[in-house]
């Protein structure tokens, strides 16, 4: 409950989602170990910093109040993604070419950071370009729910400005 009441951050959006929680052997007895496995994101990494710094705060003061040990164990990450301008041109217009595509639009904050950010800034550091774009398609549930899926249609829209974004960076 602690992890939920995270005060947000002024300069943008933060979440936090806890996956996980398991603990004990059986009914009626106290726990030896229990176990919280939950992923921590910003839409900056100045945002995921502090939302992690704050979800670590959390369990150093409840493991004081009760006692116990903790440790922390990072299994993951994902940062900040900043395209590259010449390939968010390219993308959308691209995406204006593909017939499927009903709507572009060109800029869109996402709310957090998504793991294609670790690839693409490594692709950056070593003198690449990278770009991350997103098709919408129907859902049936948001991100991160058991009951989430998406109508697999918008594969084809994906595919098809992938497809003509890969032909015009080799001259076809």
């Amino acid at each position: 409950m602690r992890f939920q009441k995270i005060w947000g951050h002024g300069n943008g959006l933060g979440c936090i989602n806890v996956g996980l929680m398991s603990a004990g052997e059986c009914r009626n007895v106290i726990p030896v170990h229990a176990q919280i496995q939950m992923g921590v994101r910003g839409e900056t990494a100045e945002i995921n910093d502090f939302m992690v710094d704050q979800a670590v705060r959390i369990v150093k003061g409840t493991a004081l109040a009760y006692d116990v040990q903790y440790e922390v164990e990072k299994v993951g990450e994902a940062g900040e993604m900043i395209n590259d301008r010449e390939l968010i041109d390219l993308v959308a217009e691209c995406a204006h070419e593909e017939p499927t595509c009903k709507n572009v639009v060109e800029r869109k904050k996402l709310g957090c950071s998504e793991d294609f950010t670790l690839l693409a800034r490594r692709v950056q550091a070593h003198g690449g370009k990278a770009e991350f774009f997103v098709v919408g398609a129907d859902r049936t549930a948001a991100h991160h729910q058991r009951e989430f899926d998406f109508d697999e249609t918008g594969l084809e829209t994906a595919f098809g400005i992938f497809r003509r974004t890969l032909e015009k960076l080799n001259g076809r």
